[in-house]
């Protein structure tokens, strides 16, 4: 009886381990779903010193964009904030599959903003 306990307790082992690894390799079913877009990259920007921005490389997915600038002070300094325009100075829309384009940072009298600091924000479609 000695010799039977531990070999009935070694098998019923064997036989709990077999059914645990045979659910885990059981084949599941189901459906995964997927949502979203598909993302081209953006335009790669830069900024020059004479209050222009320059956009390289945009896809012609993001056609019909809005531009928002806001100006950012100094800490501590009280300057009214100045109403900043977006003009755009060239644009190179073809019918490829990348554009150009520059913009000018102007007042409300369409002249450009030589000093200052703002942000300028690019939606996309």
């Amino acid at each position: 009886m000695i010799i039977r306990r531990p070999l009935l307790i070694a098998c019923l082992c064997l036989l709990g381990f077999d059914t645990v690894s045979a659910a885990q390799s059981a084949p599941v079913s189901g459906v995964i779903r997927f949502s979203g877009r598909i993302v081209e990259a953006s335009c790669a920007a830069s900024g020059t010193r004479h209050a222009s921005v320059e956009l390289r490389d945009c896809p012609q997915a993001s056609t019909g964009q809005m531009f928002s600038v806001t100006s950012v002070s100094a800490a501590g300094r009280s300057e009214p904030p100045q109403q900043v325009f977006v003009k755009m100075i060239a644009d190179t829309h073809e019918q490829e599959k990348y554009y150009d384009q520059r913009l000018l940072l102007t007042d409300n009298k369409g002249h450009p903003i030589m000093t200052g600091n703002y942000v300028v924000t690019l939606t996309l479609p």
